[in-house]
């Protein structure tokens, strides 16, 4: 995408976000803080508490991938976190056109 921008000429143009700055998501009609370190996780409301804890127990131990084919970057962390990570920590920062990847 950045070599896109720059051989279409519009470097001078190109605003870049402020890596240290916090990340939101929209959910469920507000904006919802992403985490930004462990500490947060406890406490952040982007997730249900069971969402949290399938996560964190999937976390500990990663399960390895089906042997007969690769898998997407959806099916890893489904299969790894659970579902709620990747629609609501992974999808808004991956998708396109409204959520259609």
């Amino acid at each position: 995408m950045l070599t896109m921008v720059v051989d279409s000429g519009l470097k001078d143009d190109l605003v870049l976000g402020e890596p240290t700055a916090p990340r939101f998501v929209l959910w469920g009609g507000g904006l919802k803080p992403v985490p930004s370190s462990l500490a947060d996780l406890p406490f952040f409301d982007l997730m249900s508490f069971p969402g949290k804890l399938r996560a964190g127990f999937g976390a500990l131990g990663l399960r390895p991938p089906p042997p007969d084919r690769e898998e997407s970057v959806e099916e890893f962390v489904r299969r790894n976190l659970g579902d709620e990570v990747f629609e609501r920590l992974i999808e808004p920062f991956c998708s396109v056109r409204g959520g259609q990847m």
